[in-house]
């Protein structure tokens, strides 16, 4: 809930109150999603399935709630978008918000990998590592291709932290630079 209620209250201050640039509250929505999705991960071990399941519920919420005041501020803004354009910059702020989660879970994942030193997790990242490494440079020994792998599982998060993180700021401010 205090996600959809920061991102309802920047919604509030940022357009309604201060008559801001939307790229301003989208900027602003991708700046407060960030940290929820850390804590996701960081204090919560959350499963990446409940991550996609919570940034889904927490942008469609947000963005929702953004509508209906629109709506209610303005009598001649229905809550429902009115045409594809409408539609198209919804569901983009949605996937902004959704996106910035995923980068912050990720980037929880890349930190705790880099601080704490953990060994490579069993999962499809680890797979994917060790497949291309078995190819690329293969190793006689089982300790120096485990090296390998999770040297190679770091940049593949950094990666995926990277490109969640670009997405997100692409569907965000995507619409309003054009």
């Amino acid at each position: 809930m205090l996600p959809i209620l920061l991102l309802l209250a920047a919604h509030y201050l940022i357009i309604i109150r201060f008559d801001l640039r939307e790229l301003v509250l989208r900027l602003v929505s991708i700046a407060l999603s960030l940290p929820f999705g850390f804590v996701l991960y960081w204090r919560h071990r959350t499963s990446p399935i409940l991550l996609i399941v919570t940034a889904t519920i927490v942008g469609i919420v947000a963005v929702g709630g953004m509508l209906a005041v629109m709506s209610l501020i303005d009598v001649n803004v229905p809550i429902i978008p009115r045409d594809r354009r409408e539609w198209q910059e919804a569901v983009e702020q949605a996937l902004s918000i959704g996106l910035a989660m995923s980068a912050g879970y990720m980037f929880a994942r890349v930190a705790e990998n880099l601080l704490l030193g953990r060994e490579g997790s069993p999962g499809p990242l680890n797979a994917l590592a060790r497949s291309i490494i078995s190819v690329v440079a293969p190793s006689s020994s089982e300790r120096d291709l485990k090296a390998r792998i999770e040297s190679f599982q770091q940049v593949l998060a950094t990666l995926v932290v990277m490109a969640t993180t670009l997405g997100s700021i692409y569907a965000g401010v995507k619409s309003v630079l054009n």
